[in-house]
């Protein structure tokens, strides 16, 4: 039986440099200029090294500050969290990626879980420890060629990019099998919506459309999917960061290419991990830590006081 999956988008905000949350500011808009797309004239490829100069990575360590301010601007006081978030689960779409993605590979992943005031909050390791990267920023370079500004005009070419602020979608998603389902609340960065107002995803890669559907379809897929994103913009680039080529990839098709991984298997496991988690944690303060590597899963018993990663005065507020 497969497993039911629906995902509703409850709210948007912004995070800001401060690492708390604007409610309700929509993302840019796409750039959907046709010379963007296609197999590019020498005169429309996109340098990503251009305004990438002075790139600091600014957008890390946000954890779940600005997604706990959030909810508490959009909850009422005392209202039980339970109540309040109506899931069993708060989490990253990060954990989510990795639960369903773990089928088919080796990577070690290590995440916590932590119930408290009735729900399970889950946390992977590298974004409890997670520092600035030395990151060049084309990525954001990419993503800012092919947003339009609040005026509806394109970015200048050597504009600097900037990752401290984002917009997020705040997604509630329900995993379906048989009689039971698990819900998780989680928020998911936009990268821009399109005319239609569907939200859309930025990739630039090194590799053809053969060893992208080899190499990141899976987790481009994941990603996409469980942040309601209808369509990907793909730029393939040269090694000197030139793109020359942008594609759009629609989410809903790519299972359909010729991968190697199955959709239905990643969300059953995901679906199996996450049941497992929520039969272990029956009461407060009680954690586990989850182990995976392939097909190999530990479910360890963990003190909740060593889980730092849910803030007191976000829980108080809900009591």
């Amino acid at each position: 039986m497969p497993v039911v999956i629906n995902i509703e988008r409850i709210g948007i905000y912004k995070k800001l440099r401060n690492q708390t949350a604007v409610v309700g500011v929509d993302p840019n808009g796409l750039n959907e200029d046709p010379r963007r797309y296609g197999l590019l004239d020498e005169e429309n490829q996109m340098d990503l090294k251009k305004g990438c100069q002075g790139f600091r990575d600014e957008g890390y360590g946000d954890l779940f500050y600005s997604f706990f301010d959030y909810i508490k601007k959009t909850s009422k006081q005392g209202t039980p969290l339970h109540d309040a978030v109506k899931a069993d689960f708060i989490s990253t779409r990060r954990n989510l990626i990795s639960f369903a993605a773990s089928l088919y590979s080796r990577q070690l992943i290590e995440i916590r879980a932590l119930r408290k005031n009735g729900v399970i909050f889950l946390c992977d390791k590298k974004s409890e420890n997670e520092t600035s990267e030395d990151y060049p920023g084309h990525g954001y370079k990419f993503e800012q060629y092919m947003t339009l500004k609040d005026n509806g005009d394109p970015h200048d070419e050597d504009e600097e990019v900037s990752n401290a602020e984002c917009i997020k979608a705040v997604l509630r998603t329900s995993f379906k099998k048989g009689d039971e389902e698990i819900k998780v609340l989680y928020a998911a960065e936009i990268d821009a919506l399109d005319s239609d107002g569907n939200m859309v995803e930025f990739k630039s890669t090194i590799h053809d459309q053969k060893s992208w559907l080899y190499k990141s379809s899976l987790n481009h897929y994941l990603q996409s999917y469980l942040g309601g994103v209808s369509c990907i913009i793909k730029g393939q680039i040269t090694r000197e960061k030139i793109v020359f080529r942008v594609d759009k990839i629609q989410t809903n098709e790519i299972p359909g290419m010729k991968v190697k991984w199955n959709a239905e298997k990643c969300f059953e496991k995901l679906f199996e991990i996450l049941r497992e988690i929520k039969s272990k944690l029956k009461n407060d303060d009680e954690a586990v830590v989850i182990r995976i590597q392939g097909s190999d899963i530990y479910y360890e018993g963990e003190s909740g006081k060593n889980c730092k990663f849910v803030d007191s005065q976000f829980l108080r507020f809900f009591e």
